[in-house]
This record gives C-alpha cells, sequence and structure tokens, in this order.
C-alpha cells in the first residue's frame, strides 16, 4: 500500500512539473510573438484578410498588444527596484495565463489569452519569422504551438 501511495504521489509531482514547464513554454512563446510584433512586415501579415475577408487582428488589437508588451517587458527604471518592476509584469503574465477577466492595456487578459491563442492558429509565409519557431503559410496559418 506504501508503495502505491509513493508511485500515485511521484505521478502527481511529475504532472505537476509538466504543466509548470507548459506554462513556461506558453510564456517563452508569448515573449517571441511580442518580439515579432516590433517588425512590420509581421504586423502586416497578421492584418492581412484571409479567405473570409477579415483579419487574422485588427489595428486596435496590435495597440493593445504593443501596450501589453511594455507592461511585461518593463523598461529599467532606477528609482523602482527591479524586483519589484518585475513583480507586477509576472502578474500580468500569470493573469494571461490563467485567462481571468483582469482589465489590462484597454482590454482583458483573458481577451490576450483568447487574442495570443488564435495568432498561433495562422502563419504567413515569404516572411523572415521562419528562423524563429513559427511555420509560415499564407495566407493561413497552421496551428504549429500545440499544447498536448
Amino acid at each position: 500500500v506504501q508503495k502505491a501511495v509513493k508511485k500515485s504521489a511521484r505521478r502527481e509531482q511529475l504532472q505537476r512539473e509538466e504543466m509548470e514547464q507548459r506554462r513556461l513554454k506558453t510564456v517563452l512563446e508569448l515573449q517571441y510573438l511580442l518580439d515579432q510584433l516590433g517588425e512590420d512586415s509581421v504586423r502586416q501579415d497578421l492584418k492581412r484578410p484571409d479567405e473570409s475577408g477579415s483579419p487574422l487582428i485588427t489595428d486596435a488589437d496590435l495597440a493593445s498588444f504593443d501596450e501589453f508588451y511594455k507592461l511585461v517587458g518593463p523598461d529599467r527604471n532606477c528609482d523602482v527596484r527591479l524586483t519589484d518592476q518585475y513583480e507586477e509584469a509576472s502578474q500580468h503574465l500569470w493573469s494571461l495565463l490563467e485567462g481571468r477577466e483582469k482589465p489590462v492595456a484597454g482590454t482583458t487578459c483573458r481577451y490576450f489569452c483568447s487574442l495570443f491563442q488564435k495568432v498561433h492558429t495562422v502563419t504567413p509565409t515569404k516572411t523572415k519569422w521562419r528562423s524563429g519557431p513559427w511555420r509560415l503559410r499564407y495566407p493561413q496559418i497552421r496551428h504549429y504551438f500545440t499544447h498536448q
């Protein structure tokens, strides 16, 4: 019986570690996306209409992403402790991972979560994203970031 309890506890620990690793991977993917959105060609690709005629993301979405970028990657302010700056940034990222209705950057973390997932479902081709973890295929982006 004690062996089964230990085995079960170990399995639960492994599951928690896998979930934490997936969350960390998601944060890294989000940071990559936010960095890529600094490039005009990427922004234009994401605003290009799909078969239905509607863009993947709008100018308003891009503006919200820009604001969110400033919140989760703050410029160094010597008047504020670095740990305090990153504490606030980590709270925003955690709220996004949780998909909370917390207001942020003119929208909510839940909206950013859905928008982030939406952007992962499409990938424009013929861009320099090929060097990154994006599989680019225009006009539709295939789901590449899968969380099994």
